[in-house]
């Protein structure tokens, strides 16, 4: 078992692996993680997505609720970009309203060791912990304006 999974409840999902649930990660920690499994359905590795607080937007800690899109972009090796929605943890459940959702993306290395697990790392060098880009290209922006900054 991956050490960063080891504490979670096990439920299974439809892909029918025995792993962490999202939902306890989720709920348990208000913690952001993204799973990668290898072709068995095996997780290869986990990383954790820090999602900066934006007091003036969120009460609670931010609640991941979906990934919309995912890239490799080509101005970064070895990486991913992730557009996620989150929403407030603080929310109050109302069955007339659907919480207010906020989007981020964020920049996920990827890094194969020796020993053959894969390590997620979240780098917010170019794309802080708290921004609202809602969409990959306005990322891949960044990524290229952070470059020329950091002399890349």
């Amino acid at each position: 078992m991956i050490p960063e999974c080891k504490d979670y409840a096990t439920k299974g999902n439809s892909l029918d692996w025995k792993g962490p649930s999202c939902d306890s990660i989720n709920w348990r920690g208000k913690k952001c993680h993204i799973f990668m499994l290898n072709e068995a359905n095996e997780i290869a590795g986990v990383g954790r997505v820090d999602i900066g607080r934006d007091m003036q937007l969120i009460k609670g800690k931010p609640f991941c609720f979906d990934v919309k899109a995912m890239t490799a972009p080509p101005e970064v090796p070895d990486a991913f970009l992730v557009t996620l929605g989150y929403i407030d943890s603080a929310w109050f459940p109302d069955p007339r309203n659907e919480p207010d959702q906020f989007l981020t993306t964020v920049l996920l290395r990827l890094k194969q060791e020796d020993n053959g697990k894969l390590t997620i790392t979240h780098d917010t060098s170019c794309l802080d912990s708290t921004n609202r880009i809602a969409n990959l290209g306005t990322a891949r922006k960044r990524l290229r304006e952070c470059a020329v900054y950091l002399g890349k």
